[in-house]
């Protein structure tokens, strides 16, 4: 199945709403090239297990407070995203706590944070004799940074608005204002229709294997902006196996890419099949026999054949 994206109607929800947020997110979709993006995530998913995009958020030009939203490909999220293990492939990660991601090179670190010691999670010289994971997350030209994102929870309060029945959540002193405003429905017997829930926040600072290089900055989403498409999973005691979905087929397209090959082979190394005659068959008719397209005509001496005939092909076994 290849990725679109698509709005879902709620309660309260018009179609005049849904139209809107369908050509919000063309829009969105358009600059980012996002096709591309969800190709090279749909070709992870099938050729390795793992494919993913993310959502990338920047102010607007000439603004302070306005962000735009892009659709950006992930290349190599087997390398580069990672989550905490006790997350769940089976439902994209959506429980996880804590990810990862990102690769700079030596001297973007230095023109970046010039104060800060150039340090990965691991190098090389801390880990065991043997081990290739250093070579991984610091080699000489590149160093593994993190955006780490995490999750926090905080206290919101939940409202049901008069105009329109819709629920919102909003901070503690905007749910006030807005009942003293009475903006907010209520019971029968007058309290206000609201409650209070334990929600996430979600955070990414920039760090390396020292220190916090920036941030933490918050991101205005409860999930984390990145969309891994898995392909095949199968969970055996408790451990998740990840498998591209073309993986079983693989031996099958071999032995079949083996046999076109020798049949290539026998039919490029088989020569052309002529035309047998002999010299009194087309005496006279030299010229028109000439003309024929290949195989060539091969003139023998007489034999018990009587008529031209053609040499039969080699055989593909």
């Amino acid at each position: 199945t290849e990725f679109y994206l698509d709005v879902f109607a709620r309660r309260g929800a018009t179609k005049d709403g849904a139209e809107a947020y369908k050509a919000i997110i063309k829009s969105i979709e358009d600059r980012s090239d996002a096709n591309n993006a969800f190709d090279t995530a749909y070709t992870g998913n099938q050729t390795c297990g793992l494919g993913a995009w993310q959502i990338r958020t920047e102010y607007k030009e000439d603004s302070i407070d306005k962000l735009e939203c892009w659709i950006d490909a992930i290349a190599d999220p087997v390398n580069t995203l990672f989550f905490d293990a006790r997350s769940t492939p089976q439902i994209l990660n959506q429980d996880a706590e804590h990810c990862f991601y990102e690769h700079i090179s030596h001297d973007e670190h230095k023109r970046r944070w010039p104060r800060a010691e150039i340090s990965s999670f691991a190098k090389i010289s801390d880990l065991a004799e043997g081990s290739t994971i250093g070579s991984f997350w610091y080699t000489t030209n590149t160093v593994a940074i993190a955006k780490y994102w995490y999750k926090e929870k905080v206290i919101r309060h939940k409202v049901q608005l008069i105009e329109d029945d819709r629920v919102v959540e909003v901070t503690k002193a905007e749910a006030q204002l807005l009942i003293e405003e009475g903006l907010v429905a209520t019971r029968s017997d007058g309290r206000p229709l609201k409650r209070t829930v334990e929600t996430d926040v979600v955070r990414m600072a920039i760090i390396n294997g020292l220190e916090v290089l920036e941030g933490a900055f918050d991101f205005p989403s409860k999930h984390f902006p990145y969309f891994p498409s898995y392909g095949i999973i199968t969970t055996v005691q408790g451990t998740n196996y990840i498998r591209g979905r073309v993986r079983l087929a693989k031996d099958a397209q071999r032995i079949n890419d083996y046999s076109l090959s020798k049949l290539v082979e026998t039919a490029a190394m088989t020569p052309e099949q002529p035309i047998i005659v002999t010299a009194e068959q087309i005496d006279g008719m030299e010229s028109d026999w000439e003309r024929q397209p290949l195989p060539a005509v091969l003139t023998v001496n007489p034999t018990d054949h009587s008529d031209p005939y053609r040499m039969s092909p080699a055989h593909s076994d």
